[in-house]
């Protein structure tokens, strides 16, 4: 494995546990883990963003088909937290895939 590759994992899982926190937090009173891992797909999606883009003038390689693989993972995983039904889940996993795909162009924003 490459050493990028291996920054890149850390920081994945680093975004899903600071995120799942904050949905711990966020949460209250209401079904915390739901909550959670809602919050945690959301945060491995940024992470995979954050990993394997390359804005310009970086050094890190690019790479997109990473980036859509696991934006589409968290997708599916975040529509099967919520219940949604098969279509919801597939729809989820397609918007995420064209965030993954976009990179950073959109999540330096957030």
């Amino acid at each position: 494995m490459e050493t990028s590759i291996k920054l890149g994992v850390a920081i994945v899982v680093i975004c899903t546990v600071l995120f799942a926190g904050f949905g711990i937090i966020d949460a209250g009173n209401t079904s915390w883990p739901q909550h959670a891992a809602a919050f945690a797909c959301f945060g491995f999606m940024i992470g995979a963003i954050i990993a394997f883009d390359s804005g310009p003038g970086d050094r890190q390689k690019n790479r997109p088909f990473l980036r859509i693989l696991l934006s589409s993972a968290a997708g599916l995983g975040f529509g099967w937290v919520l219940d949604f039904p098969i279509e919801g889940i597939l729809l989820s996993g397609l918007v995420t895939s064209i965030l993954g795909y976009a990179g950073l162009s959109w999540a330096k924003y957030f």
